[in-house]
C-alpha cells in the first residue's frame, strides 16, 4: 500500500474555485470571509485572491496542514503530497501577502511521527504563522485495518506499540472514538503527554490564538436571485 493520505490536498484547489466564483459575484469591493488549506501550496498561485482579502484584513485565514518535518518519512506516510519545504514556503509567502497563517499538525501518530511536533512547530514559526492546532491520528470504520497493513509495510517493529498507544487514547479497546473533541484529541497520558508537548511547542514559537474572520468587507448580492 502506497497512499495514505494522497487526496488530501484536493480541498485547496475547490476552495479556490469556489472563492474565485464568489467574490466576482458580490463586487469588485466585497470580499466573502474564508478559510484556505495550505495542505498544497496552489493557494500561493492565486495571487489577486490572496491580495484582495490582504487589503480587507481579516477576511481570510490560511490553515496549512503538516505533519512531518522529515522527507523520508514523508515519502512513506504521504506520498505525491506536497513536501514540507513546499508547505512552509507556502506558509511564508501568504505571510508576506498579509494573510494570517497557521498550521495544524495533523495526523499526529503515537510512536510515528509525535516527536517532531516540536520541529515542525518550530519550523512553522520561522515560517511566518501565527497559530496551530494538531489532531491526533482518526481511524474510523475501513480506515483502522488499512493503517495496521500500513504499519505492516513500514514499521512492523512499531506495530505493536503504535497500536497501543492509539488505543489507550481512545478509551483502552477501539482503535477510534467517534465523540467530538475527543476524536481529535484523544484522552489519557499518551494524549495529554502530546498536548503538552505541541503547547510547550507553541509557546516557544510565539503562537497565538487564531484570528476571528470578519464580514466587514462583504456585501450582499441580488444578483443571483435576479438570475431565477
Amino acid at each position: 500500500m502506497k497512499v495514505f493520505r494522497g487526496f488530501a490536498c484536493l480541498g485547496a484547489g475547490i476552495i479556490l474555485a469556489s472563492c474565485n466564483q464568489a467574490v466576482p459575484t458580490a463586487g469588485a469591493d466585497s470580499v466573502v470571509p474564508a478559510n484556505g488549506p495550505t495542505c498544497a501550496p496552489s493557494l500561493v498561485h492565486a495571487p489577486d485572491l490572496v491580495a484582495l482579502h490582504a487589503q480587507h484584513p481579516p477576511s481570510m485565514n490560511a490553515p496549512g496542514t503538516l505533519s512531518l518535518n522529515s522527507p523520508k518519512l514523508q515519502q512513506i506516510l504521504e506520498p505525491r503530497t506536497s513536501p514540507p519545504a513546499g508547505r512552509l514556503d507556502a506558509v511564508a509567502q501568504l505571510r508576506a501577502a498579509g494573510i494570517p497563517v497557521g498550521v495544524m499538525v495533523a495526523p499526529v501518530i503515537p510512536g510515528i511521527n509525535d516527536h517532531e511536533i516540536p520541529a515542525i512547530v518550530a519550523a512553522c514559526a520561522k515560517a511566518g504563522a501565527q497559530f496551530a492546532g494538531h489532531v491526533l491520528l482518526r481511524l474510523p470504520w475501513a480506515v483502522a485495518p488499512l493503517f495496521e497493513r500500513w504499519l505492516d509495510e513500514h514499521f512492523p517493529e512499531r506495530k505493536a506499540k503504535v497500536l497501543e498507544r492509539l488505543r489507550h487514547a481512545r478509551g483502552g479497546e477501539r482503535l477510534y472514538d467517534s465523540r467530538w473533541r475527543k476524536r481529535q484529541t484523544g484522552e489519557g497520558i499518551f494524549a495529554e503527554q502530546i498536548a503538552n508537548m505541541f503547547e510547550v511547542a507553541c509557546r516557544r514559537g510565539g503562537m497565538t490564538e487564531r484570528p476571528k474572520l470578519s464580514i466587514a468587507s462583504f456585501r450582499r448580492t441580488h444578483q443571483q436571485l435576479e438570475m431565477l
